[in-house]
C-alpha cells in the first residue's frame, strides 16, 4: 500500500501557504498532493468557488487517493476546516494535521497578543529580539495580504467562504487516529476559540494543540518555518 499525504490550502490563496512543508514531506510519503481548490490556484477565478463544488472537489481527491493506499491530510486555514469536514464523513483518515484551521473567522484581540509579546518579555534584549520578529513577520503578512486577499476578495465569495465554514462546523465529531492543531499565537484571523472547537470535537484522545509563540496567521512563511515544520514531520513520522 502506498502512503499518501493531501494537502488542501486556504481561502483565496494556494498551495503556496505550505512553504516549504511539501518538501519537507517527500521522504515520508509515496506521494505529496497538493489540491487547488476551485477558484483558486495558477490561475484564480473565485466566481467558480462555490460551496458544493469545494466539497465534491476534496471528496473526489480523498476517495481516488484512498484506493491506492493510506492517505493523511493536513489542512490549513480553509483547508483545516475542510479536513475537519473530511475526517468526519470518511474513517479511512490515518493522521490529521490541522493548521489554524477556520472553523471560526476573525481575532479581534491580535493587537493586544503582540503587544504582550513585546512588553512581556523579562530582558531589553528580548523585547528588542520579539519586536524584529513581530515585524519581520509583519512584513510578511502584508505582502500576501496585498498580493492575494486584496486583488481577490469579493463579497460574493466572502459569503461563499462563510456558507461553507456553516456548513462544517454543523457536523459534529472527527476521528483520524491521530489529531495534530497547531495555531500561532498571534494568529491575525483565526482565535484560539477555533483551536479549541476542534479539539473537543476530535473524539480521538491521540490528539494534541500546539501553540507557537511569536507568529500569527501565515505561520509556515514565517520566521519561525523549521520549528513548526519538524513538529509536523515529527507528528507523521512516529
Amino acid at each position: 500500500m502506498k502512503k499518501i499525504v493531501i494537502l488542501i490550502h486556504g481561502y483565496l490563496t494556494d498551495f503556496n501557504d505550505f512553504g516549504n512543508l511539501p518538501k519537507s514531506l517527500i521522504k515520508l510519503y509515496d506521494y505529496v498532493v497538493l489540491i487547488s481548490l476551485p477558484g483558486h490556484g495558477r490561475y484564480h477565478n473565485l466566481k467558480q468557488f462555490k460551496v458544493q463544488d469545494t466539497i465534491q472537489c476534496v471528496e473526489e481527491e480523498l476517495e481516488y487517493y484512498s484506493k491506492q493506499g493510506y492517505v493523511d491530510l493536513i489542512g490549513y486555514s480553509l483547508g483545516g476546516a475542510l479536513v475537519r469536514y473530511l475526517c468526519v464523513k470518511y474513517k479511512i483518515i490515518r493522521k490529521a494535521v490541522l493548521v489554524s484551521p477556520a472553523t471560526y473567522y476573525f481575532s479581534p484581540l491580535f493587537a493586544f497578543a503582540k503587544m504582550k509579546y513585546v512588553l512581556g518579555a523579562k530582558t531589553k534584549e528580548e523585547r528588542k529580539a520579539h519586536y524584529q520578529e513581530i515585524k519581520m513577520n509583519n512584513h510578511i503578512s502584508y505582502r500576501i495580504v496585498r498580493r492575494h486577499t486584496i486583488k481577490r476578495f469579493k463579497i460574493d465569495n466572502g459569503i461563499v467562504f462563510c456558507k461553507l465554514v456553516k456548513r462544517i462546523n454543523k457536523i459534529k465529531g472527527f476521528n483520524p487516529s491521530a489529531t495534530l492543531i497547531i495555531w500561532g499565537k498571534l494568529d491575525e484571523l483565526v482565535p484560539q476559540a477555533s483551536i479549541q472547537f476542534c479539539y473537543h470535537n476530535c473524539i480521538n484522545a491521540n490528539k494534541e494543540i500546539v501553540m507557537i509563540d511569536g507568529v500569527g496567521h501565515v505561520m509556515l512563511r514565517s520566521s519561525k518555518e523549521k520549528l513548526i515544520i519538524d513538529k509536523i514531520i515529527k507528528f507523521l513520522d512516529r
